[in-house]
């Protein structure tokens, strides 16, 4: 090989490297066009989660404020309510169990009487 030859394959090198890095090039500026476009699609996805974030926490904030200012009093008026009901109720059975005990000793006692009638006459 001369100087001719070698300088032929010089040059077909150095135009299939600058192919080479022309192409790199456009696929480097490509690929960064697409990185760009994806991320400014989380950037906005990331903005509407936030949005919606936002409102759910007023929602939760708006639930918990009526949680304490309306539901939890209202349970507690109804349990005190309830418990009110409840000793009614079981003042109510123990009069009727003291009624009950009353007409077991009057059916006793109309027994025996009818016994000692019975005897008597």
């Amino acid at each position: 090989m001369d100087a001719k030859d070698l300088e032929a394959i010089r040059q077909i090198v150095k135009e299939e490297t600058n192919e080479i890095r022309q192409e790199l090039k456009r696929e480097t500026s490509e690929i960064r066009q697409e990185l760009k476009r994806e991320t400014s699609e989380i950037k906005q996805e990331t903005k509407n989660i936030y949005t919606r974030l936002e409102a759910v926490e007023e929602e939760t904030r708006k639930t918990r404020i009526m949680l304490e200012n309306e539901t939890n009093p209202n349970i507690k008026a109804i349990a005190e309510g309830h418990l009110d009901l409840s000793r009614k109720l079981h003042e109510a059975i123990k009069i009727d169990n003291e009624k009950e005990m009353m007409k077991i000793r009057l059916n006793i006692l109309e027994g025996e009487m009818k016994i000692l009638k019975e005897q008597l006459a």
